[in-house]
């Protein structure tokens, strides 16, 4: 397998919204101020596996009910990617992140901003690597954050590093990614299997329902800001189509991911048999990510809300 090639795998807090700029300091940057999330709740725990193998998860979490965005994402480089290059970098220009989010200065003073009326469409051209250090940065609090250690010791491990115990923020697993995804009982409205098809809460899909190409319609070659189509079941957005999403599955060198990319010509990468996995350090154009957290053994989500989590809890 070469690198940068998509394998099949076996099978309430404070809104983005509020991330609008709140001034340009020198160099071209801009400040968003604190990243902050909109929660979208998991509960049912300890619910059965679809067929596929996925979606079982035995506790309680949350989870983003957006794509982490180019605001969310440029406010991260801002404060870390001042010395940031290269294919392993925060930041690669020749990605996706150039349609969304720009740089300017050299290195050890990168500035960053986001692309005038782009600033909630979903980040893309994001590697692994990268979104493990935005969620490390999360756990450590933001501003000037360690990246390295945290949620996952990627400067013990690299790309391969798994998730810390007791991390909080994390990238999703498969199993939460795919519960929060297709999963809805049938008592409640789902189907027989309890699973959908499409993380749409439905069998079938159309365009009208996500952002994906199909062969009768004109061909879609660009993001769309996140919440742009109907939430599913749990209150999230976005989770078919749009931009592919890394979720930490580990198989062998290469992370997972799920949910489809706009720029295939059908939906047939949107459906919930599908996974999908590549190189940690790999950023295509259209590949983002979303963030859940994980309370600790015993703390519920219940009261992880009434402790306002806002996305500054901080690690020893």
């Amino acid at each position: 397998m070469h690198r940068g090639q998509f394998v099949p795998r076996s099978s309430h807090a404070v809104s983005i919204w509020a991330l609008a700029a709140v001034g340009a300091p020198s160099g071209g940057a801009q400040s968003f101020g604190a990243v902050t999330f909109s929660w979208a709740d998991i509960g049912l725990a300890g619910n059965a596996a679809d067929t596929t193998g996925f979606g079982a998860v035995a506790y309680e979490f949350q989870i983003s009910r957006y794509e982490v965005t180019n605001a969310q994402y440029a406010e991260f480089l801002n404060q870390k990617g001042a010395s940031s290059d290269g294919p392993l970098s925060l930041y690669w220009p020749n990605s996706g992140i150039g349609t969304g989010i720009t740089r300017s200065g050299s290195l050890g003073s990168y500035a960053y901003s986001v692309v005038a009326g782009r600033e909630n469409h979903a980040v893309g051209g994001v590697s692994f690597l990268s979104s493990m250090r935005f969620v490390n940065w999360l756990s450590n609090g933001q501003g000037t954050g360690d990246t390295e250690r945290g949620s996952y010791d990627v400067a013990t491990f690299g790309g391969v590093a798994t998730r810390t115990p007791g991390a909080g923020f994390v990238l999703p697993s498969e199993n939460e990614w795919y519960k929060a995804a297709f999963f809805q009982p049938q008592a409640s409205g789902g189907p027989p299997s309890n699973y959908w098809t499409y993380a749409t809460s439905s069998n079938s899909i159309n365009r009208s329902m996500a952002n994906y190409n199909d062969w009768l319609g004109p061909v879609t070659v660009d993001t769309v800001p996140v919440g742009s189509y109907a939430a599913n079941f749990f209150g999230t957005y976005d989770m078919a189509g749009n931009v592919y999403e890394w979720n930490d599955a580990l198989d062998g060198g290469r992370r997972g991911l799920r949910g489809g990319r706009l720029n295939f010509p059908d939906a047939y990468n949107l459906l919930s048999s599908q996974s999908y996995s590549d190189y940690p350090d790999y950023q295509n154009r259209f590949s983002g990510f979303r963030v859940a957290y994980v309370p600790a053994p015993g703390v519920t989500v219940v009261s992880l809300l009434m402790g306002s989590l806002v996305g500054r809890r901080r690690r020893g």
